[in-house]
């Protein structure tokens, strides 16, 4: 995954897959996470939107977004 960042007692992180074939098209993977007492990192959810971007810079925004969004929900 992508570099942890700490939001609302929970750890985010998103980063950008090229899309299979021909073409510069990305997709995002993010997730939530938890840093367990003993430092293992304990995914709680993990994203794998459709959607696809033209630029690696918006998919892991995309994946942020709605590592975010379940954050939010829960809060």
């Amino acid at each position: 995954m992508g570099e942890l960042t700490p939001y609302k007692n929970y750890w985010i992180s998103s980063y950008a897959l090229l899309v299979s074939g021909w073409g510069n098209d990305w997709y995002a993977r993010s997730a939530v996470s938890r840093i367990e007492p003993s430092g293992r990192t304990v995914d709680i959810t993990r994203f794998e939107p459709s959607e696809i971007f033209p630029r690696k810079e918006e998919a892991e925004a995309h994946g942020l977004a709605l590592a975010k969004a379940w954050v939010n929900e829960r809060s």
